[in-house]
């Protein structure tokens, strides 16, 4: 296959055009328009077209783009193993929108959602605490009850607030924990706790650890097993600022130094946002959007919102009058402007001199509580970070 060259910025979104691209494609849609493909990526139709001129299987057979070509196209560039995806799940509470969900290697995914969201009944569904009374799971291509043991040694977890037996060190906890899951190799343990950095705490007995530590030991147990993806459901719950930091900065190391995929969940958006490179919301047991960070700072930059009776004559006005391509123009028709964002006077003048009427001028842009809440649908138990 020729090599291809496709820019960063392309390269951020292939993932959400791999995952929609998915979901028509299981619902029978065999050809997709960039018009339609730009209402779901929020991304203009031109922008679209920029994007996936490089794969090919437009105006084939009928209009738009081959669904079912695009999507292997782009699975070959992410390297998506598409028979046997990390984790299925069907039917039951979750419906289909959970259905073959598949995490990218080495990226940290925020699992968001308000309490009740079904946030900790998936991950334990996922780890086997507990069991789907309808519906079906899959781990890696693989399901049935034996089957599911074996996949499920391929992933870490701490679920809530770890066991740990008080009265003895962290390396006893984690021999324990070692004998029990008949791991043979007994120097994983000073390995493990040198990644999460308790190597020095000697006789120190657990009940003496800070919460941070403790949550940093529960971690460690979590990786005895050298796992492919690690999950974690709210590890920084209790914790003060200093813990909080601690737990922020162990993720990112696991994450840069050691390649982990690590899916943490939790309602503190705040953290989320420093820690993790995509995002997932849930609501009502089923995820309702995936995104990115850099899409997620893109959606949430201040910007002009102008509106006009004349688009193609405001973007001249703005290139050739106002002198800046800082713009995008969005599906809608608006058309975002990220200079001028203290001087409006100069933009309104611009475009009143060329005669063109003006419906809406006004400077916007989400704070993240704001994006958030506006597609989980509440403000209940959500804390958002400060922009």
């Amino acid at each position: 296959m020729e090599e291809r060259q496709i820019s960063k910025a392309v390269i951020k979104r292939l993932p959400r055009y791999y995952r929609y691209l998915g979901e028509i494609l299981n619902n029978g849609v065999e050809r997709i328009s960039s018009g339609e493909l730009s209402t779901k990526m929020q991304v203009t139709a031109s922008q679209i077209r920029q994007d996936l001129n490089n794969f090919g299987g437009f105006g084939q057979q009928g209009y738009g783009y081959n669904v079912k070509f695009l999507y292997d196209e782009i699975g070959k560039i992410l390297g998506v193993d598409k028979k046997h995806p990390m984790i299925i799940i069907g039917g039951g509470n979750f419906g289909h929108a959970l259905a073959n969900y598949d995490f990218e290697k080495g990226k940290i995914y925020g699992f968001i959602g308000q309490n009740g969201a079904g946030k900790t009944t998936f991950l334990r569904l996922v780890t086997g605490l507990a069991f789907p009374t309808s519906g079906t799971l899959s781990l890696w291509g693989n399901s049935g009850t034996e089957e599911l043991q074996k996949q499920r040694k391929r992933i870490g977890s701490m679920i809530e607030t770890p066991a740990l037996f008080p009265s003895m060190t962290a390396y006893q906890n984690m021999e324990v924990q070692r004998i029990q899951r008949g791991i043979p190799d007994k120097s994983v343990i000073k390995r493990t706790l040198d990644m999460v950095g308790l190597q020095d705490t000697g006789k120190k007995s657990v009940r003496n650890f800070s919460l941070g530590m403790r949550q940093r030991l529960g971690i460690a147990i979590a990786l005895l097993n050298t796992p492919e993806l690690l999950i974690l459901d709210e590890p920084i719950n209790g914790l003060d600022p200093a813990g909080i930091v601690e737990i922020r900065n162990l993720l990112k190391i696991l994450n840069k130094e050691y390649g982990m995929t690590i899916l943490v969940s939790s309602h503190i958006l705040e953290e989320l946002y420093q820690t993790a490179s995509e995002f997932i919301l849930i609501d009502h047991g089923k995820i309702i959007e995936e995104i990115s960070d850099y899409e997620l700072n893109e959606r949430c930059k201040r910007h002009i919102a102008i509106k006009t009776t004349d688009v193609q004559k405001t973007v001249l006005v703005l290139e050739e009058n106002l002198h800046t391509d800082n713009f995008k123009l969005m599906p809608d028709g608006i058309i975002r402007l990220y200079d001028y964002l203290n001087d409006l006077e100069t933009v309104a003048s611009a475009l009143a001199e060329s005669h063109i009427l003006v419906t809406g001028l006004s400077v916007s842009g989400d704070t993240l509580e704001d994006y958030f809440l506006s597609k989980i649908g509440g403000t209940k138990d959500v804390k958002s970070p400060k922009n």
